[in-house]
């Protein structure tokens, strides 16, 4: 098992990883400790994904905000409801082909002062060779994070 520290003034936070990379996070805010639910760490992105709601027929250009290996953030103009299906199609920096995967909605935050809607999605079907390479994303992206620490 490894850990993973990060300190900022009253704030800390320590990564468990144990071998099936699953985590643990345990928050500590000025002496009060709180574990949080997520299974999987998530890191910021600014990919860009194409977004097709199944049950509207409609497709858009959407950002993911950030992903993990089950799920992902995503910036929308549109209220969905939880279980909702809709299908991505996500570039990769330095990648030529995208990340296809289909998902379920799994919250949504109300609209902000903009009109843009915070849902958390969970993948449901994702390919082999798409999870290898989301993964490889994922694992270059934990690699920066652990630089900059």
């Amino acid at each position: 098992m490894t850990a993973l520290k990060s300190c900022r003034g009253d704030f800390r936070v320590i990564f468990y990883l144990n071998v099936s990379y699953r985590y643990n996070i345990i928050s500590s805010i000025k002496g009060d400790i709180v574990t949080e639910r997520r299974r999987f760490l998530r890191f910021d992105t600014a990919l860009n994904a194409i977004c097709e709601f199944v049950h509207d027929k409609f497709r858009a250009p959407y950002k993911v905000k950030n992903i993990s290996k089950e799920g992902a953030l995503l910036v929308l103009d549109r209220e969905l409801r939880e279980g909702s299906e809709l299908s991505l199609s996500m570039d990769v920096p330095g990648d030529n082909v995208p990340i296809f995967a289909t998902c379920r909605v799994a919250w949504q935050k109300g609209a902000f002062g903009n009109g843009h809607y915070e849902t958390g999605v969970r993948f449901t079907k994702l390919g082999a060779s798409d999870k290898g390479r989301l993964l490889e994303y994922i694992y270059t992206q934990w690699l920066r994070f652990l630089d900059r620490k």
